[in-house]
């Protein structure tokens, strides 16, 4: 098989071309052959199904979703101190509260984000809304592991080196720097 985009050759069952990096989807409705060879013998085995890279837009949108998911639960969680302390509510309460908490917040997000990557589901609740899924490069569930070192790579970039997220629109499977550093793509379902 030749990569259609800079004519290399393409291993049998290939999804991505190993020369520029671009996504070979295969025919609708038909499974993907990829050749097994051993050291013994050689078989043939259905490889995973397409990797088709989720829009842009959507993957954004889902991001500040989530992000105000989080937000909303640590000012509940605020509150509910707050209250439990007998004090009121306000900018400045609120702002002491969430220093002294804040390792805990960056727990529940590191748990949330890592937690729902690396489940069955594997995406966040609105990831999983808008129809994507985060796995790694060969289509495959991400384990706990790899997927609280994808929040880890993701938070270093935007705190760090924030142009990294604008890769996405430059890589053929829309990777931003981190998914590139962990190895992970986030997919349509």
């Amino acid at each position: 098989m030749t990569c259609p985009y800079c004519a290399a050759s393409v291993r049998a069952g290939g999804q991505f071309c190993m020369s520029c990096g671009a996504f070979i989807p295969a025919e609708r409705g038909h499974a993907r052959e990829a050749a097994v060879v051993t050291a013994a013998h050689s078989t043939t085995a259905l490889a995973a199904p397409d990797l088709e890279p989720a829009g842009l837009v959507p993957r954004l949108i889902a991001n500040v979703l989530d992000t105000l998911l989080l937000v909303a639960f640590n000012l509940a969680l605020f509150a509910a101190v707050l209250s439990l302390q007998g004090r009121g509510i306000g900018a400045e309460p609120v702002l002491t509260v969430a220093r002294s908490f804040a390792v805990p917040t960056l727990a529940i997000g590191a748990l949330y984000f890592a937690g729902f990557e690396s489940s069955n589901w594997r995406a966040t609740p609105a990831k999983r809304l808008f129809g994507m899924a985060v796995t790694d490069e060969d289509g495959d569930q991400l384990g706990l592991l790899h997927a609280l070192g994808r929040y880890a790579a993701k938070s270093l970039t935007i705190a760090l080196f924030p142009i990294g997220i604008w890769f996405a629109p430059f890589t053929a499977r829309r990777q931003t720097l981190y998914d590139k550093l962990v190895g992970t793509v986030v997919i349509e379902r």
